[in-house]
């Protein structure tokens, strides 16, 4: 398979920084610049995995979208990790148009950095109640916590995060490793092996969303769907970041803590002139719930993240 950044015989990185791309039928004629750009050359390799046959080399199940790969790859090489591995889905430009030049800016002491400008406060089950999915959603937040020896909501308690969303970050070495091997393969097995992140009935008696009505309240039903990946967004901040669950945005000090400034690195989001940075409020027009958009331009921000219209 093309595009391998890790070097078998001499079992070492071809870079310092690795891109691991979640892609499944994405680009089934031809795989973009941004992954084939991805040289030796340029300081950042790629290392591919496949979705759709067991057959062939690095094949990952099908499960948990993005998740599922990121966990597949910090299994597979946990005790030969890059110095910097880049986790991105491949619809990252959606989200941020510029993180591949936040992906080149970043110091070789970043441990830490959301390539993203869009960050969710204080989302709770409540997202998930008019789904009547949110004792589902609870339940495997509550047993990803607990693999990684998080804060766990008290009992019938009603757990809350502050994240930045659609998981793409980059992460250090060190950072990973601060957990151990045993509890990324029993997260992996949740996320991105099976089809249930919690098999059996639920905790039915930890659950705050057990007492709201109209949620299903049966055993998880088989899916390869979105769960897996939705939990692990709300989460990545806490279990590979190192941060809390209600954590708040970075600003200009954050985002020069771990990339280059853009007068060294231009495009980089660590300005030169910090008083050009701003966070500003916008709405989701789907959640019905408000996130902040912090960067430069926060015209040019709202156009990438339209917002809900007036009266509707």
């Amino acid at each position: 398979m093309p595009f391998n950044a890790w070097d078998a015989k001499n079992k070492k990185w071809r870079s310092s920084k690795v891109l691991v791309p979640a892609i499944y039928k994405e680009f089934s004629d031809e795989l973009p610049s941004w992954i084939t750009h991805a040289t030796p050359e340029s300081g950042m390799t790629a290392y591919l995995y496949q979705r759709l046959d067991p057959k062939l080399p690095r094949y990952t199940p099908n499960y948990g979208w993005e998740s599922g790969v990121y966990l597949q790859f910090i299994n597979d090489f946990y005790h030969n990790l890059p110095d910097l591995t880049i986790f991105v889905h491949a619809h990252a430009y959606e989200h941020n148009p510029d993180w591949p030049t936040w992906a080149r800016c970043l110091k070789p002491t970043a441990t830490y950095a959301p390539l993203l400008y869009k960050f969710i406060e204080n989302r709770n089950m409540h997202v998930w109640l008019g789904q009547g999915t949110a004792v589902t959603y609870e339940q495997c937040f509550r047993d990803l916590l607990s693999i990684f020896d998080q804060p766990i909501p008290f009992r019938r308690q009603l757990p809350w995060f502050s994240f930045y969303c659609c998981a793409n970050f980059a992460v250090s070495r060190k950072q990973i490793l601060k957990h151990t091997r045993p509890a990324y393969r029993r997260a992996h097995l949740k996320l991105g092996l099976q089809a249930v992140c919690h098999l059996g009935r639920p905790n039915y008696k930890e659950l705050w969303s057990f007492r709201a009505k109209g949620q299903n309240k049966m055993p998880e039903a088989p899916s390869t769907g979105k769960l897996g990946a939705v939990v692990f967004e709300h989460i990545q901040h806490m279990v590979i970041g190192g941060w809390k669950s209600d954590s708040k945005p970075l600003q200009q000090e954050g985002y020069c803590e771990q990339f280059q400034v853009e007068s060294v690195c231009p495009g980089s989001p660590c300005l030169a002139d910090p008083t050009q940075w701003q966070c500003i409020e916008n709405a989701s027009p789907h959640m019905g719930e408000k996130y902040l958009l912090c960067g430069r331009n926060a015209t040019k921000l709202r156009l990438l993240h339209p917002g809900k219209k007036k009266g509707g």
